[in-house]
């Protein structure tokens, strides 16, 4: 009896770390392919964050965004570039968390696209592209 119940944990066991070990690695989609829930300007994304985040949380977060904007600022830290775009009050900005460095200059017009992840008196983006 002790033979076939160790047998039954081991398989079980297996089948578990086998689940487990395919989760982990799972593929994450690339934005590019990803359908845009949602086309908004930097300055309207901020504003509706700032006045009500609650709702602005239903209507953004962990959707696949297109956010247009003038690059306030390109920074680039342990190895992420993150794209500033600017807002008419200038103290928060949507920061875009680049997929891969891109050449932006600042002061020029970009649309990004990216998943918004939060907001912390500026607007995050994850995975990002610029189209």
């Amino acid at each position: 009896m002790r033979k076939k119940s160790f047998l039954v944990i081991s398989i079980l066991l297996l089948i578990l770390l086998f689940i487990g070990y395919n989760m982990y690695n799972k593929k994450v989609d690339k934005v590019a392919d990803l359908k845009t829930d949602q086309k908004v300007e930097a300055n309207t994304l901020l504003t509706e964050f700032e006045s009500d985040e609650l709702a602005a949380n239903k209507l953004y977060l962990d959707k696949t965004i297109e956010v247009s904007g003038v690059v306030t600022k390109v920074e680039e830290n342990e190895g992420i570039t993150s794209v500033y775009l600017a807002s008419d009050e200038g103290l928060s900005a949507v920061i875009c968390q680049m997929e891969e460095p891109v050449a932006v200059t600042v002061g020029s017009e970009v649309v990004v696209k990216g998943v918004c992840s939060g907001y912390l008196m500026d607007v995050i983006m994850v995975r990002c592209i610029i189209l």
